[in-house]
């Protein structure tokens, strides 16, 4: 896509600076850290939402990401833990349209939060929690099966 910055990033128009480039996927530093050391991982093809991804692709981000984790832990980088988070769609935070997963190591007093908003939500009518599982099983099971 013409006017998508991880796509002119992944083509050489936009400097970064890449710890990986592949054939499907690519990681480098993101640009606006959460902390030190984190880096987005984002599939060459562009997709916008992660349901466009390429199966093999999405699961090549994955294997990426927990590889990157463990390069980091022999680095000096302070990796205490991480998130690693995927924010699909402008509803739930994606600001760059181009699907990406988010590594960012995380350590004692870093003074950042990741989450949801809810932190403590009441506890959910198991009717309906069973009605959603339903609903979703179903379509699960039968894209399962082709």
């Amino acid at each position: 896509m013409s006017d998508c910055i991880f796509c002119k990033i992944i083509s050489n128009k936009v400097e970064a600076s890449f710890i990986y480039r592949g054939v499907n996927c690519s990681a480098f530093m993101d640009i606006h850290p959460m902390t030190p050391g984190h880096l987005l991982i984002v599939p060459n093809r562009h997709s916008e939402r992660f349901v466009d991804v390429n199966p093999n692709d999405a699961a090549e981000m994955f294997k990426l990401a927990q590889d990157s984790l463990i390069a980091i832990k022999k680095t000096t980088i302070l990796c205490d833990g991480a998130n690693i988070f995927l924010s699909d769609g402008a509803v739930a935070g994606q600001e760059v349209l181009h699907s990406h997963l988010h590594v960012a190591p995380r350590f004692i007093g870093d003074g950042q939060k990741v989450g949801f908003m809810n932190d403590d939500p009441d506890q959910a009518n198991r009717f309906e929690l069973d009605e959603f599982a339903k609903q979703i099983s179903g379509f699960l099971n039968s894209s399962l099966k082709e």
